[in-house]
């Protein structure tokens, strides 16, 4: 008797799992301006520096790490039914745990007297929707933008002799894409989930050169949409 419950009760479950989810009472393809806010975890990849100021035989080289850091964002974008473009905000900060450096093959003392690294970045994006049911919506996209680095000093030392490098606000072009998944929980709201990567290209000051900036991120979200809510194939008011 168990038994015979156990299998109508799989049958009832694999039965309501097979049958589709209530249409949406708004168009299949929503269209206008939007809002979005999304929050989650950022990692960081490893810095390099190698500088040659000290002759071929003895380069001053060097990899910063970082923790797994936090970020956000806030994007005001327009729905084109297809295409979106979006112009968001971001912020992301991590804190640095370690660095290696050595000139030749001496190893170098290193510090940084505050490990906080954070950036603010503005993009211009531009996302194609791809839907395979009423409610999923699978996304990719990508955007240029600009960012701040606000980053403390680095100080490296060998036996008694310091030089300090870095540090400060600066500025650079930056460059982001994603891919993810939306969930059309009312006809205005959708819930997503994105895998984000945004990097900088490397940069070159006088004898020090760094390599790209770069992280990837895992971030959760809300659209809001603020278009009609006309259903499809119901003509508009006035429409002959």
């Amino acid at each position: 008797m168990l038994a015979g419950l156990l299998l109508g009760l799989l049958s009832g479950l694999q039965a309501a799992a097979a049958e589709p989810l209530p249409p949406l009472p708004g168009p299949a393809d929503p269209k206008g301006p939007y809002v979005s806010l999304g929050a989650g975890a950022s990692w960081p990849q490893p810095i390099h520096y190698d500088d040659n100021q000290l002759g071929p035989l003895l380069p001053i080289q060097g990899t910063v790490l970082a923790d797994p850091g936090f970020n956000a964002d806030v994007g005001l974008g327009y729905d084109f039914g297809r295409w979106r473009t979006e112009l968001s905000y971001v912020h992301r900060q991590a804190m640095i745990t370690s660095s290696r450096w050595t000139v030749g093959p001496f190893p170098l003392a290193a510090a940084v007297a505050d490990p906080v690294v954070s950036s603010n970045s503005v993009f211009a994006s531009l996302y194609l929707d791809l839907p395979v049911k009423a409610r999923l919506v699978p996304y990719v996209g990508g955007g240029l933008g600009y960012s701040v680095v606000k980053a403390s000093a680095t100080t490296i030392s060998l036996r008694g002799v310091s030089q300090s490098f870095g540090g400060g606000n600066n500025g650079t072009l930056v460059y982001q894409a994603k891919a993810g998944l939306s969930f059309r929980a009312s006809p205005r709201s959708d819930l997503f989930s994105e895998v984000v990567f945004q990097g900088a290209p490397g940069r070159s000051n006088g004898s020090l050169e760094r390599s790209a900036l770069s992280s990837w991120g895992l971030r959760l979200g809300w659209r809001f949409r603020f278009g009609s809510l006309q259903p499809a194939g119901v003509p508009a008011a006035g429409t002959p």
